[in-house]
């Protein structure tokens, strides 16, 4: 009975973290330029820090890891393969919040890197995800709300890479034209 209240108490903490991060999501601004446009019905205009994110995708990841500790996950594949799914497109996500919270300070290879490791992450959870068999009703719902969130970071870091990848070329090109100015 108690491993069974856990799982609850881990579940709830999941769904309400990931309401949270869907929040913080449509409220995201970096540099103070919102990421999307017009507002959110019921929104009082507050914008939210990449920051905000990842600390919301690390408390995911912890919750997670905890369901994934609890006593009989390991008997079953199913349990196991769908909680190891969801931990993977956690860190995908928070991999790439990451990356946000480095472009926003523009610090662009960092950046780069992250988004890089992001997609590695995303299509790796997504292919765990599809290839997951037997899962009940709720568990089939998570997953597919899952892979529609990978899908949508895939697009935005499909996006974000080359823009990172000018940005920070332009910027060494500054530091070279800046440096040899001064030099000499």
């Amino acid at each position: 009975m108690e491993i069974y209240l856990n799982f609850c108490k881990e579940q709830a903490e999941v769904d309400r973290n990931l309401v949270l991060a869907e929040s913080y999501r449509r409220r995201l601004a970096i540099n103070g330029e919102r990421q999307e446009p017009g507002g959110v019905e019921g929104d009082s205009g507050k914008t939210t820090k990449p920051d905000e994110l990842v600390a919301i995708y690390d408390k995911l990841i912890n919750n997670c890891s905890e369901m994934l500790e609890l006593p009989g996950v390991d008997d079953s594949q199913v349990e196991k393969g769908h909680f190891s799914a969801r931990l993977m497109s956690f860190k995908a996500l928070r991999c790439m919040y990451m990356g946000e919270a480095f472009r926003a300070q523009a610090s662009w290879p960092e950046a780069y890197v992250l988004y890089e490791r992001a997609a590695e992450l995303a299509s790796e959870a997504k292919k765990r995800h599809t290839g997951l068999a037997g899962l009940t009703g709720d568990q089939a719902q998570w997953r597919d709300a899952d892979v529609s969130r990978l899908e949508e970071a895939i697009v935005r870091i499909d996006g974000l890479r080359p823009l990172v990848h000018a940005s920070a070329f332009l910027q060494s090109n500054r530091q070279e034209k800046g440096s040899s100015s001064t030099g000499g």
